[in-house]
Protein backbone atom coordinates (compact mmCIF):
# COMPACT_ATOMS: atom_id res chain seq x y z
CA UNK A 1 0.00 0.00 0.00
CA UNK A 2 1.61 3.58 -0.40
CA UNK A 3 2.35 5.87 2.10
CA UNK A 4 -0.18 8.21 0.74
CA UNK A 5 -2.84 5.59 0.87
CA UNK A 6 -2.09 4.16 4.70
CA UNK A 7 -4.30 5.47 7.61
CA UNK A 8 -2.96 5.92 10.78
CA UNK A 9 -4.70 3.71 13.20
CA UNK A 10 -4.82 4.23 17.12
CA UNK A 11 -3.40 1.32 18.92
CA UNK A 12 -3.93 0.92 22.79
CA UNK A 13 -2.63 -2.63 23.13
CA UNK A 14 -0.26 -4.49 21.16
CA UNK A 15 0.60 -8.42 21.08
CA UNK A 16 2.98 -9.67 23.90
CA UNK A 17 3.01 -6.19 24.97
CA UNK A 18 3.76 -5.69 28.70
CA UNK A 19 0.24 -3.90 30.16
CA UNK A 20 2.15 -2.44 33.06
CA UNK A 21 0.33 1.05 32.55
CA UNK A 22 -3.28 -1.11 33.48
CA UNK A 23 -1.43 -3.55 36.21
CA UNK A 24 -0.12 -0.50 37.69
CA UNK A 25 -3.67 1.01 38.26
CA UNK A 26 -4.66 -2.94 40.02
CA UNK A 27 -4.11 -2.93 44.00
CA UNK A 28 -2.09 -5.68 45.08
CA UNK A 29 -3.57 -5.95 48.49
CA UNK A 30 -7.23 -5.43 50.39
CA UNK A 31 -8.38 -5.43 53.58
CA UNK A 32 -10.21 -7.59 55.34
CA UNK A 33 -10.82 -6.58 58.61
CA UNK A 34 -7.75 -6.00 60.22
CA UNK A 35 -5.62 -8.22 57.90
CA UNK A 36 -4.72 -7.70 54.67
CA UNK A 37 -5.50 -10.14 51.55
CA UNK A 38 -3.70 -10.53 48.23
CA UNK A 39 -5.65 -9.24 45.25
CA UNK A 40 -6.02 -12.19 42.65
CA UNK A 41 -6.88 -11.88 38.71
CA UNK A 42 -9.49 -14.63 38.06
CA UNK A 43 -10.99 -14.19 35.14
CA UNK A 44 -11.41 -11.34 32.25
CA UNK A 45 -13.19 -10.09 28.97
CA UNK A 46 -12.41 -8.01 26.93
CA UNK A 47 -14.18 -5.38 24.21
CA UNK A 48 -12.22 -2.46 21.95
CA UNK A 49 -13.28 -0.22 24.89
CA UNK A 50 -12.51 -1.99 27.90
CA UNK A 51 -10.99 -5.01 29.61
CA UNK A 52 -12.89 -6.09 32.62
CA UNK A 53 -11.22 -8.06 35.54
CA UNK A 54 -12.73 -10.19 37.96
CA UNK A 55 -10.71 -10.49 41.28
CA UNK A 56 -10.92 -13.21 44.44
CA UNK A 57 -12.45 -10.35 46.78
CA UNK A 58 -14.85 -9.08 44.74
CA UNK A 59 -14.28 -6.33 42.75
CA UNK A 60 -14.01 -6.17 39.43
CA UNK A 61 -12.16 -3.64 37.88
CA UNK A 62 -13.43 -1.66 34.23
CA UNK A 63 -10.37 -0.67 32.17
CA UNK A 64 -10.89 2.04 29.77
CA UNK A 65 -8.66 1.17 27.05
CA UNK A 66 -9.57 5.21 25.58
CA UNK A 67 -8.88 6.93 28.69
CA UNK A 68 -6.62 5.02 30.39
CA UNK A 69 -8.38 4.78 33.43
CA UNK A 70 -10.00 1.74 36.28
CA UNK A 71 -12.99 2.04 37.53
CA UNK A 72 -13.67 -0.41 40.84
CA UNK A 73 -16.89 -1.94 40.58
CA UNK A 74 -17.84 -3.66 44.13
CA UNK A 75 -20.23 -7.03 43.31
CA UNK A 76 -20.83 -7.31 46.83
CA UNK A 77 -20.42 -6.27 50.87
CA UNK A 78 -18.18 -9.36 51.63
CA UNK A 79 -15.23 -10.86 49.92
CA UNK A 80 -17.27 -12.82 47.74
CA UNK A 81 -14.37 -14.48 44.81
CA UNK A 82 -15.67 -13.11 40.92
CA UNK A 83 -15.59 -16.73 39.14
CA UNK A 84 -16.95 -15.06 35.25
CA UNK A 85 -17.07 -12.34 34.04
CA UNK A 86 -18.57 -11.26 30.22
CA UNK A 87 -18.39 -8.27 28.73
CA UNK A 88 -20.93 -7.43 25.47
CA UNK A 89 -21.30 -4.48 23.45
CA UNK A 90 -25.15 -3.48 22.65
CA UNK A 91 -26.93 -0.21 22.94
CA UNK A 92 -25.27 -0.12 25.96
CA UNK A 93 -22.37 -2.08 27.66
CA UNK A 94 -23.10 -4.52 29.79
CA UNK A 95 -21.06 -6.48 32.47
CA UNK A 96 -22.62 -9.67 33.74
CA UNK A 97 -20.70 -11.09 36.99
CA UNK A 98 -20.83 -14.48 38.69
CA UNK A 99 -19.57 -14.97 42.27
CA UNK A 100 -18.43 -18.30 43.97
CA UNK A 101 -21.65 -17.69 46.53
CA UNK A 102 -24.20 -17.96 43.16
CA UNK A 103 -24.49 -14.22 43.38
CA UNK A 104 -24.80 -13.09 39.42
CA UNK A 105 -24.69 -9.34 38.87
CA UNK A 106 -25.23 -7.25 35.64
CA UNK A 107 -24.34 -3.95 35.23
CA UNK A 108 -24.94 -1.62 32.41
CA UNK A 109 -22.12 0.71 31.42
CA UNK A 110 -23.30 4.28 29.01
CA UNK A 111 -21.74 3.96 26.10
CA UNK A 112 -19.87 7.26 25.71
CA UNK A 113 -21.30 10.23 24.87
CA UNK A 114 -24.59 8.86 27.11
CA UNK A 115 -24.98 10.74 30.21
CA UNK A 116 -26.18 8.44 32.73
CA UNK A 117 -24.57 5.97 35.94
CA UNK A 118 -23.29 2.62 35.69
CA UNK A 119 -26.19 0.49 37.32
CA UNK A 120 -26.01 -2.52 38.89
CA UNK A 121 -28.45 -5.71 39.00
CA UNK A 122 -27.90 -8.52 41.10
CA UNK A 123 -29.91 -11.89 42.48
CA UNK A 124 -28.89 -14.68 44.24
CA UNK A 125 -28.86 -17.79 41.82
CA UNK A 126 -29.00 -22.03 42.98
CA UNK A 127 -28.75 -23.38 39.93
CA UNK A 128 -28.47 -22.19 36.26
CA UNK A 129 -30.13 -24.71 33.19
CA UNK A 130 -29.37 -24.37 29.33
CA UNK A 131 -32.18 -24.04 27.31
CA UNK A 132 -32.15 -24.89 23.61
Amino acid sequence: MPASEEQTIEVFLKEFAPLTHLLSQLPQNAQRGLTRVGVKLTCLDVVAEYIAIGSNVGVVFLYDRTKNTVTRLRCTEMLDAITSISLISSVDFMLVVGCQSGLCVAYQIPMAGRQSKVRAHGHMLSRLAEIG
